[in-house]
């Protein structure tokens, strides 16, 4: 695949929502009259439909990780960050359904997507495990593995934000987040 230019990613930005929705299977023809990118066009930069449902959802990480990021270099303490992140995440899931719903299928079906699963690792799970790293140093988390921790957090919030979107059709990433992360933070136990 080439880097297809600013503007013909934008477009197939402002259509991605819609070409990967859940039961959605978009043709090259229907990603063209989607968009308005001619066909050639498509095919110059992607080799097919899977290239392009793989640029997308690259795309989608690479846009919606960014307030992750941001969340984890925020100041304040361990927990108070990890808190920041795993609502940050939820708001981007909540804006991009379509990442959370067809990113787990395309993985397991597509030899495109290991690029998507590395960039994952680096821009999600590397801030979360950095954070349960110093939070564990500072003596704030008590837990073994960072990058399994940080795996199970991630894997808790994706997993509840894509059966609330594939239940309701949407995600009320607020709410989940009041409901879901004290519960993640603190535990099930009764004290």
């Amino acid at each position: 695949m080439k880097r297809p230019p600013a503007d013909l990613a934008d477009r197939l930005w402002e259509h991605g929502d819609t070409l990967l929705a859940p039961g959605e299977n978009a043709s090259i023809d229907q990603v063209a009259t989607a968009t308005d990118i001619p066909r050639a066009t498509l095919y110059y930069y992607f080799s097919g439909k899977d290239d392009i449902v793989g640029f997308l959802l690259s795309q989608k990480l690479e846009r919606g990780t960014k307030a992750i990021a941001d969340a984890a270099a925020e100041e304040g303490t361990p927990p108070e960050r990890l808190e920041g992140v795993l609502r940050a995440a939820l708001r981007a899931m909540a804006h991009h359904p379509a990442l959370c719903t067809r990113l787990n299928g395309y993985l397991c079906s597509s030899d495109v997507m290991a690029e998507v699963v590395m960039s994952a690792e680096q821009k999600i799970l590397g801030p979360v495990r950095e954070i349960l790293i110093e939070g564990r140093a500072r003596g704030e988390f008590a837990l073994e593995d960072p990058q399994e921790a940080a795996t199970a957090l991630l894997g808790a919030i994706s997993q509840s934000a894509m059966s609330q979107i594939l239940a309701t059709g949407r995600l009320e990433a607020e709410e989940t987040g009041d409901r879901l992360i004290p519960m993640l933070l603190h535990g099930v136990l009764s004290r």
